[in-house]
């Protein structure tokens, strides 16, 4: 062999040896699609880093190296998307039996809280359900707040009425026209913030009894093949930011001032 020769194939040879150890991801990322909705402060195009929740997502993916893109929708058709396979997941859902013969369920990623709202002139008393009896509680269509809650309304324990926005509610509450409302604990902030005056928001306050409490899931398509192994390498981030306190970081940044201002209103 000719030391041309020699030198060109213990080149190729180094080199080759050089590709085999670097990792894969230098070469190439897993990339998943995640369709949405808007859902402020867990998620919105308006706020930075698109919400606190999409955050906390993305950060638990890129520790596994894979980046995610986003899509947003009405709920309904982000969830629809997911489930056909059109997207490989979709953010943020609770658990129920009829979305499980249909996704995987990630770990839980927080818990997910509904109180009363209400006016500040109108002090909420209430242990159990039956103690609405006789007040005018609002809902928005759609939306779950539990079992006994639904059966309650549906026995006429309580005066409920439900309209198609959140934002109507709080406006009818503000008027006099219902006595309280049910809604997520940061989402109301948020909302209450975004549409109220100062005025108004010094009106509103709400009960510290959770009505309801669940936990919010990332849900992967089951009509994919690579869903378990994006779900293995969502819950192994989303421990690693459990475990370091970036998760509980991340929320605090995100929803503790605007919490505050509501909640000093009481």
């Amino acid at each position: 062999m000719s030391l041309y020769t020699y030198l060109k194939t213990s080149s190729a040879l180094c080199c080759l040896t050089l590709f085999t150890l670097l990792p894969n991801s230098v070469f190439a990322r897993d990339q998943i699609r995640i369709s949405t909705g808007e859902w402020g402060p867990f998620i919105s195009q308006e706020l930075e880093h698109q919400g606190f929740m999409l955050r906390i997502i993305k950060e638990a993916f890129a520790l596994e190296n894979v980046d995610v893109s986003w899509g947003f929708f009405p709920w309904k058709r982000a969830m629809l998307y997911a489930k056909n396979g059109k997207w490989d997941a979709t953010a943020v859902w609770v658990y129920s039996a009829d979305r499980a013969s249909h996704f995987l369920f990630s770990d839980p990623i927080i818990k997910n809280s509904d109180v009363f709202f209400h006016l500040v002139s109108t002090p909420l008393q209430w242990n159990k359900l039956s103690d609405l009896k006789g007040l005018n509680i609002g809902g928005t269509s759609g939306y779950f707040y539990g079992e006994a809650f639904h059966k309650a309304a549906e026995s006429a324990v309580f005066n409920y009425s439900a309209i198609h926005s959140e934002t109507l509610n709080m406006k009818k509450l503000l008027r006099g026209k219902i006595n309280a409302f049910p809604a997520n604990l940061h989402a109301g902030f948020h909302l209450a913030k975004k549409i109220l005056t100062a005025d108004q928001l010094s009106k509103l306050t709400f009960h510290p009894k959770p009505l309801k409490e669940d936990f919010l899931h990332l849900l992967f398509t089951l009509k994919s093949a690579d869903s378990q192994r994006y779900l293995d390498k969502f819950n192994r981030g989303l421990k690693q930011l459990k475990e370091n306190g970036t998760l509980d970081r991340i929320i605090q940044e995100s929803i503790l001032s605007s919490e505050t201002d509501l909640n000093d209103s009481k």
